[in-house]
């Protein structure tokens, strides 16, 4: 199911993935997954300090995404780029909020 709108992620649809993750490298030409690996996804704002220039001066603001995936491997898997654009955007709406002070930071 889309985590945004709950849709089927099943063929003959079509859908959309963010994948990621770690490959443990064996040797110089061969990398495979390992179960020794853990993946994570995670998106950090940092505002700007000293003479630096940007919004949020002095805060910052975290949210993690994906922790712990097994084999250091995961997909988010999306119905569609819509779904997916409107996941990354709460995510960000979010953060905005904590820097500006309209949400509490959890």
């Amino acid at each position: 199911m889309c985590p945004v709108c709950a849709s089927p992620l099943t063929d003959p649809n079509s859908f959309f993935c963010l994948m990621g993750g770690a490959m443990k490298q064996v040797n110089k030409n061969m990398k495979e997954m390992s179960g020794d690996l853990s993946g994570f996804l995670d998106m950090h704002f940092y505002g700007s300090s000293g003479k630096g220039k940007g919004p949020f001066r002095g805060k910052s603001s975290y949210k993690e995404i994906v922790k712990d995936s097994t084999n250091g491997q995961f997909d988010l898997v999306f119905c569609s780029p819509d779904c997916f654009r409107k996941f990354i955007n709460a995510i960000i709406d979010e953060m905005e909020g904590e820097l500006s002070g309209k949400n509490k930071k959890q």
